[in-house]
């Protein structure tokens, strides 16, 4: 088989847009790709000559699974700068994929950061920060109202697809993605969509508890819980460190010793948050709003 024969094959899928016909191209691709696999790159360069000549009419679960086919051979940069922006993100964001093309795409994902590339796992947890509507916005309010099913439909979907690769990364790369969590929770404006990211990935059996509980990620949590005013943020992350103290408990425990002294402050500060809306006294001021922050934290309070 050459690889006119292949470019032949996914022309005519192309063109058919047959499901028989999708499945026999992708055949004859992993057929050409196992026995020939020096000449991956040649495929790399054909798909991206097809999708060139096809992107405005390209039915594009059929790239998604033909660049899957060529994952062991795709460079992380390829994954990333390229085959992200014209196949896996229009994908995963606007395209009704059936499941184990969805798993594909998610785990094409995955492998563009499974070289640690923070530039990266950066750009995912800024669009999913972006998808998030701001509670204080008047135009995301609006926008939200104008959208259409179908539209709506799209946005919970994209969100969906982000959270479990977002998910996926948080078990596979731990240490990196809670790193990059930690730096993003600095901006305030960040500290509620990726609270509720947390309070999501918390609940996960999988969840990477001990990694979590080593990171700067865990004490920017507890910081956040003891230092913001915000009842929205407080009420999601407070969910989603009881989420996490079971797994504490069975697979931290010496961890969970360590932050005991924190944990107690802040169930004294969940007891007493009732009393904001109150005449305050002493003890209410000293856990919220008096607290007066050293320019050493470098932490602007929401």
């Amino acid at each position: 088989m050459s690889l006119r024969d292949i470019e032949q094959s996914l022309k005519s899928a192309l063109l058919s847009r047959k499901p028989e016909d999708y499945t026999l191209a992708l055949e004859k691709l992993q057929s050409f790709v196992e026995q020939r696999p020096a000449d991956a790159f040649q495929v790399e360069s054909l798909l991206h000559k097809l999708y060139d000549s096809n992107s405005s009419l390209s039915p594009i679960e059929l790239f998604v699974e033909a660049v899957y086919t060529l994952r062991e051979h795709l460079s992380t940069e390829s994954i990333t700068k390229t085959w992200w922006h014209l196949v896996l993100r229009p994908a995963l964001q606007r395209q009704h994929l059936t499941r184990i093309q969805t798993r594909h795409a998610v785990e094409l994902v995955t492998i563009g950061l499974r070289e640690g590339d923070q530039g990266f796992r950066r750009t995912l947890l800024q669009l999913f920060v972006l998808g998030i509507p701001s509670p204080n916005s008047a135009e995301d309010a609006i926008e939200a109202t104008i959208l259409s099913d179908e539209e709506r439909s799209q946005v919970a979907r994209w969100k969906d697809n982000l959270v479990e690769i977002l998910n996926e990364d948080a078990n596979t790369h731990p240490k990196q993605f809670f790193e990059e969590m930690n730096r993003e929770f600095a901006h305030p404006e960040n500290r509620l969509p990726l609270s509720i990211l947390l309070s999501q990935l918390a609940v996960k059996e999988d969840f990477a508890i001990v990694e979590f509980g080593n990171s700067p990620l865990s004490m920017t949590l507890l910081f956040s819980l003891f230092i913001d005013n915000s009842a929205t943020v407080f009420t999601l992350q407070l969910t989603a460190l009881t989420a996490l103290l079971p797994l504490f408990a069975v697979k931290a425990p010496e961890r969970l010793k360590e932050i005991l002294p924190e944990l107690l402050t802040i169930l004294a500060r969940a007891a007493c948050w009732q009393a904001r809306g109150m005449e305050s006294d002493d003890r209410t001021d000293i856990l919220h709003h008096n607290l007066q922050l050293l320019d050493e934290y470098n932490w602007k309070r929401l």
